[in-house]
């Protein structure tokens, strides 16, 4: 104790004896996405500007670009971000501000996964507090002081479900290490929460009906109380999956347990009560019982009404932080980290005066010198830079996230001096060029970047191609791979239209964008739930005014509305209709009527939790949510017209009355609901026509915009001027090189096209190792391969046999489906394999999860491709390139759980004008047929079978509606609930599969058998249902029963004929699936050929040779002479050919 006592007088943090230094700083929020409640962290991009003076600086010239490097020397203060579980910092740029005073600034691009506490007490109406805590924690930092000017925010928050409220941001110091904490407030968009708390507060409430039953019918009032619990609980089960997963209790948790809290209540005094009135005590009346019941039931309901009430008033009393953010103040979470009442010495804010002195004391954009056009510096003015878009792939659109996942080229086409006199088709490097940036005679190239991305995986420049010598006519391609925020308005959902954005700026200067062309189509045709209507190239509007930086990428998609429609809404309709058949039952039997309402409304809850994946979290109110809350009105509307009905018919002189009343509800209600229906279903026509033709006139109008502002290349004016041969001076000797761009460059004709120059053919071959975890409903695979490539290299011709030409260029291969790829083993350099031929190979080994382009048209009678598409870029190659496909190898012991393997690999070949990629492509794989046992017993025989059920219902006799009533009731949440336990097997497509049509017929049968027996049941009722008031005699009999009874028999049985018929039909096309070819059932895009049939038999001579350029060198015309599986080296002569060597012996 002594010990500790000692150590605790002594100050923990040396007392700081030197003078402290400013480091001014400014951040700009870019970024805010991946908010992830379950993992308490989120993703943040941003750049900080920092200023600092450093005595060194006083010896060099205001305005000296800086490296990083040169910034170190300089005291770059060592940034590190405090509450990051990983975090990457990019070093963009550097100058000197002022040489006099040693002011330095340099500006960071930093990238951080940040820890952060959520507060979910108030869930829905939350509102959180997203902070990044930035810290100088090196001993060498230790004299400075972090002093934070600004925080810059504008739309940063990238996700679908929050708002941005404000920013925020505040400079400290603890520990004796200053810190610079920012942030956002942002607040949860709380309407799909609210509106499922609102359902489920609303079943909740039918507990109540049991009041108007008698005090001592506990059998009835539990039938009720059991039925309000299936629906409370299953209905919070149904929006569980987009629930956070929290430890503690939320505002919505509270609401929901108030819920079951009310529910338990009545139904433990209701049972109390009971029990009191079976043991007869003396003064325990009925009436005594049902006074006390009635109370009870008033002050638990109170309770509940103002314990509900008490959450919204403590969820409003705290919902006020995005105000104090806004009025300047820290929220209250972040308020705790920094100490109260702390300032700035004053040595630090002299520091501070001192660097504020420069006009702009934190920019280094202003005096950092970017690469310009050498043609625009000629002619004083920007150069037009002819921009076109060939989108590859558009997936994972997600609108939770706002965002959406693309691959793209962007063509460029611009005029530059350094070209002149260059031969047509001449291919320049990009890297080349790049590192020769800034040399007289070398081409500029326009550089372009993504504004609205996220993340970009790949920015890929290919080769500078010259089209035309005298103009200097250049083009050059960028590949992106890039994850994209878009806005979505959901507003018209399920009947809406989305235009996906990519905003395409200048990154260099010495140019401006000009609108070429957008090509989608071709690529975009099999978008799952979406179908592509049209795509464009436009300017926003406050560039045009501008320098042109920027063109807009528009691409109009149209939601598959017919999904949400024929399995969603039609579903609610049925069910929502079939409860005016309960108006048939007696007018007193009201527990019977409302326990079936409330089956009706157990199946809506589970069906909608079948499909609660497919359905978005949209901030507003759409038709589609509008229709579900109609359904859940009128339910309600429905059960107060059977509570106004029985308690109208507990007297016998209300009998009249209670008949006509109830006529009138039945019919008011139906002709609402029929009247509703053709509204809705004329609004959905006119709000889908309305979509497209908004979405094309917004198209046409930027268009239209741009056309008419001047964004046209100027024919006018002309870079330079190139003499005539011979030709004299003034006009006549002179040609006019004005930059009128040609047809050749206009599309991707430039990089598909073939040049006088030789080809190189590549050959390639493949061996796979492993493929494992096919996944159908994200349409992934990981594979593991080994690429073999030979060619023929005339620098190779001389060189030693089997050594490593370190001096030879590898092709440079993409693997262009990749999700995710790395490369574990690579030759070192390629092998000489004969000296005389000038052959070298190489190999690679690659790891990959890729995506599969899966056709799934026959599931679960279908054969997929598990392909690898491996392309071969011609950047950096002085000729052109192409691929002959040799032979794919699989490993003996591959097998995968529920496939059948092709013995036989599937190859295709791609030339550049059909490649997505533009670059010529080998797509090799295996052909897998499904193993479709466990979906035809487990599921397709289980469901057949459950449906089939529905026909039990012709044994129950046709004036017995509710009985029949009771079997259609427990078969459908039976058909919902056990084709949800399929669905996490079921691939998720736009399109409708086999699998899809056998249950949609599964279900069209259950429904036209409970229509057929529900109109039935309904005719032998209309006499006593419609007969006059004042009758007194009782319940008028049928004469037709028997003949009605006749006639539904007979359509029993054509129904079972027509069923039975159609179970046959749908296996003989099942079988007929089966027995398909694999490449005729995989139904690809793409020519697909199996490797053991391209072959001609031992002996022939005319055996073809699958490639891309058969006849372009002596290794294709050699591969001719090949009958089975084709081996450059035994093409070559350079290994023995063991099959003709066996022959011989």
């Amino acid at each position: 104790e002594s010990a500790c006592k000692k150590i605790l007088q002594k100050p923990l943090i040396p007392i700081c004896t030197f003078k402290r230094k400013a480091v001014l700083m400014e951040i700009t929020i870019k970024h805010v996405f991946a908010i992830n409640p379950a993992a308490a962290n989120f993703t943040c991009e941003f750049e900080v500007n920092m200023a600092w003076l450093d005595a060194k600086a006083k010896q060099m010239p205001s305005g000296t670009k800086l490296d990083k490097e040169k910034c170190k020397k300089l005291g770059l203060p060592k940034l590190s971000v405090q509450n990051a579980q990983s975090c990457t910092m990019k070093f963009e740029s550097g100058r000197i501000i002022d040489g006099q005073s040693g002011h330095v600034a340099c500006k960071l691009k930093i990238k951080a996964q940040v820890l952060m506490t959520f507060d979910l007490r108030y869930f829905p109406w939350d509102e959180q507090s997203l902070f990044v805590v930035m810290v100088l924690n090196s001993q060498e930092d230790a004299h400075r002081y972090l002093v934070l000017k600004n925080c810059v925010s504008v739309d940063s928050v990238k996700a679908g479900e929050w708002a941005e409220l404000g920013s925020f941001a505040k400079s400290y110091e603890t520990g004796g290490n200053s810190k610079a904490l920012f942030g956002l407030q942002i607040k949860r968009f709380s309407r799909y929460y609210v509106t499922s708390l609102a359902s489920l507060c609303l079943w909740s409430t039918f507990i109540l009906f049991v009041y108007v039953l008698a005090v001592n019918d506990f059998r009835e009032r539990g039938k009720i109380m059991v039925g309000v619990l299936l629906v409370q609980n299953v209905a919070k089960v149904a929006v569980s999956s987009k629930m956070p997963r929290v430890v503690r209790i939320t505002a919505y948790d509270n609401m929901a347990l108030n819920s079951l809290g009310l529910l338990f209540s009545i139904g433990i005094c209701n049972a109390l009560l009971d029990g009191l009135g079976q043991m007869k005590i003396p003064g325990l009346t009925f009436e005594v019982l049902t006074i006390v019941d009635r109370c009870l039931g008033l002050v638990l309901f109170s309770t509940w009404l103002l314990s509900n009430a008490y959450v919204i008033f403590d969820v409003a009393k705290h919902s006020s932080e995005g105000k104090a953010v806004k009025a300047g103040n820290l929220p209250r979470q972040v308020a705790a980290i920094v100490p109260p009442d702390y300032t700035e010495p004053e040595e630090v804010l002299e520091e501070v005066a001192i660097i504020m002195r420069s006009p702009d004391p934190l920019s280094v954009d202003s005096a950092v010198r970017k690469t310009c056009s050498r043609s625009s510096e000629l002619l004083g003015e920007q150069v037009q830079v002819k921009v076109g878009v060939k989108f590859w792939l558009i997936s994972d659109i997600d609108v939770a996230s706002a965002t959406y996942l693309a691959k793209f080229h962007v063509i460029m086409e611009w005029f530059d001096q350094a070209a002149v006199g260059v031969p047509v088709s001449t291919r320049i490097s990009y890297e080349k060029l790049r590192d020769e940036a800034g040399r007289d005679g070398t081409i500029v190239v326009p550089q372009v970047g993504l504004k609205n991305a996220i993340t970009v995986s790949l920015e890929e420049y290919s080769d500078v191609i010259v089209l035309e010598d005298q103009k200097g006519l250049v083009t050059c391609r960028v590949h992106f791979n890039a994850n994209l925020h878009n806005e979505f308005c959901l507003e018209s959902f399920p009947f809406d239209c989305q235009r996906l954005l990519a905003e395409l700026h200048l990154v260099n200067t010495g140019f401006e964008l000009v609108p070429n062309f957008c090509n989608a189509g071709d690529q975009l045709k099999s978008l799952d739930g979406w179908n592509f209507t049209t795509a464009a190239l436009a300017q926003p509007d406050d560039d045009i005014a501008a320098n042109r930086q920027r063109v807009l990428v528009n691409v109009i998609l149209e939601r598959q509305s017919g999904f949400f429609v024929k399995q969603v809404l039609s579903i609610y309709w049925f069910l929502t209709t079939l409860m005016f058949s309960f108006f048939v039952l007696r007018s007193d039997d009201f527990t019977k009527r409302l326990v079936d309402i409330l089956k009706i409304v157990l199946t809506q809850t589970t069906f909608r939790f079948s499909v609660e994946h497919r359905l978005p979290k949209v901030q507003v109110w759409t038709p589609f949510d509008v229709y579900l809350i109609s359904c859940q009105i009128l339910c309600c509307f429905i059960a107060a017209a059977y509570l106004a009905s029985f308690i109208m018919s507990q007297g016998e002189e209300n009998a009249c009355l209670t008949q006509e009343v109830e006529r009138l509800f039945l019919l008011s209600l139906a002709s609402l609901w029929v009247v509703w229906n053709l509204g809705f279903i004329i609004y959905a026509i006119h709000r889908k026509r309305q979509e497209r033709i908004y979405s094309q006139q917004s198209i046409m109008g930027a268009l239209e915009m741009s056309r008419f502002s001047g964004l046209l290349p100027r024919y006018s004016k002309s870079p330079f001027t190139v003499k005539r041969k011979g030709g004299g001076s003034g006009s006549d000797g002179e040609e006019d090189m004005s930059p009128v761009f040609s047809h050749r460059g206009t599309g991707v004709e430039a990089f598909t096209g073939t040049s006088n120059q030789e080809t190189q053919v590549i050959s390639i071959a493949f061996r796979i190792w492993l493929i494992r975890n096919v996944d159908l409903v994200k349409a992934t695979f990981e594979c593991k391969f080994r690429v073999f490539l030979e060619w023929l290299d005339e620098a190779a011709v001389g060189l030693e046999k089997g050594k490593k030409a370190k001096e030879l260029k590898v092709p440079s291969l993409a693997i262009t489906n990749a999700v995710q790829a790395e490369v574990l083993d690579r030759s070192s350099a390629p092998e000489v394999v004969n000296p005389a031929t000038g052959h070298v190979a190489v190999q690679m080994l690659f790891r990959a999860t890729l995506r599969m382009d899966q056709q799934v048209r026959h599931f679960p009678f279908d054969c997929q491709w598990l392909a690898v598409t491996v392309s071969l870029k011609e950047e950096g190659c002085a000729q052109n390139r192409s691929f002959v496909f040799q032979y794919c190898e699989v490993d003996e012991g591959l097998s995968l759980d529920e496939w059948y393997l092709c013995p036989d690999p599937a190859f295709s070949t791609l030339t550049k004008q059909d490649a997505p990629s533009i670059q010529d492509t080998v797509m090799c794989g295996l052909l897998i047929r499904r193993a479709s046992r466990y979906y035809v017993v487990n599921i397709m025989l289980m469901l057949g079978l459950i449906s089939s059920i529905a026909f039990a219902i012709y044994t129950v006799n046709v004036s017995l509606f509710w009985e029949r009533a009771e079997v259609f009731l427990g078969i459908f949440p039976l058909i919902v609930i056990f084709k949800m336990s399929a669905q996490g097997k079921l691939p998720r497509v736009g399109y409708s599969t086999k699998f899809d049509r056998f249950a949609t017929a599964c279900q069209t049968l259950f429904l036209v058998i409970v229509m057929g027996c529900m109109a039935a049941s309904f005719i032998p009722n209309v006499p006593t249902w419609f007969r006059p008031c004042n009758s007194t005699e009782g319940p008028v009999a049928f004469a037709g029963e028997a003949l009605l009874a006749e006639v539904e028999h007979i359509c029993c049985y054509v129904l079972i004929s027509m069923w039975l018929a159609w179970i046959v039909w749908f296996t003989w096309q099942a079988r007929q699936a089966q027995r398909l070819d694999p490449v005729e059932n995989m139904q690809s895009r793409v020519p697909v050929k199996l490797q053991g049939r391209q072959h001609a038999p031992q002996g022939s001579c005319e055996a073809s040779v699958e490639g891309l350029a058969p006849s372009l060198s002596i290794v294709a015309q050699e591969e001719k002479k090949r009958t089975k599986r084709p081996s450059l080296l035994v093409a070559l002569g350079i290994v023995e050919d063991k099959e003709k060597h066996e022959k011989q012996g």
